[in-house]
């Protein structure tokens, strides 16, 4: 009896034995299990950041070709304006033009590149190309009402004031600009 019961207790150490030896490999299975649920969850994650950015990088991509296209728009509508000036027939009409001509098409290549501009050349290019647009367009303005184009003082007008302020009107007025300056 005493052989059957070492034997029993035997057996139950080493099943007991074998049980706990299964439980942290058991565990370890589960926390692997659970880190690839982990992992998936980030992954899904990853992705939807991923659409997110590319959705963004297309909203970018299409406000640089709106803004090169109504850049260019106004570009051609200072080409016109050019070819008037050039038509005065004077030198310093022919002088100016030429001058404008030359930081038109300056600032024609520059907008050219607007698609290789990073995020973070975006905002300083885009005021650059404004800035330099709006300064154009007032150059020209002013030579375009240069001597014997404007009206005299007593019909209201002046080449320096537009349209008399009776009248409500400023000079920014014809550029398609508020009298707030904004476009």
């Amino acid at each position: 009896m005493k052989k059957t019961m070492f034997w029993c207790s035997l057996i139950g150490a080493a099943l007991l034995g074998s049980a706990c030896k299964k439980e942290p490999a058991e565990k370890a299975g589960e926390q692997v299990g659970k880190s690839v649920e982990e992992v998936r969850e980030e992954q899904k994650d990853v992705t939807a950041q991923q659409r997110e950015l590319q959705e963004a990088q297309e909203q970018l991509a299409k406000a640089r070709e709106t803004y090169a296209m109504e850049t260019r728009q106004r570009l051609a509508k200072i080409e016109d304006q050019i070819k008037q000036l050039e038509a005065k027939g004077d030198p310093k009409s022919k002088d100016a033009a030429i001058s404008l001509r030359q930081r038109h098409d300056a600032l024609a290549q520059k907008v050219d590149t607007a698609g290789t501009r990073s995020e973070a050349e975006w905002s300083q290019f885009r005021t650059e190309v404004d800035d330099t647009l709006d300064k154009i367009e007032d150059d020209l303005d002013k030579a375009l009402e240069g001597p014997g184009q404007g009206t005299s003082p007593e019909q209201g007008t002046s080449p320096d004031q537009g349209t008399s302020p009776e009248q409500g009107t400023s000079p920014d007025q014809g550029k398609g600009k508020t009298k707030n300056g904004d476009y």
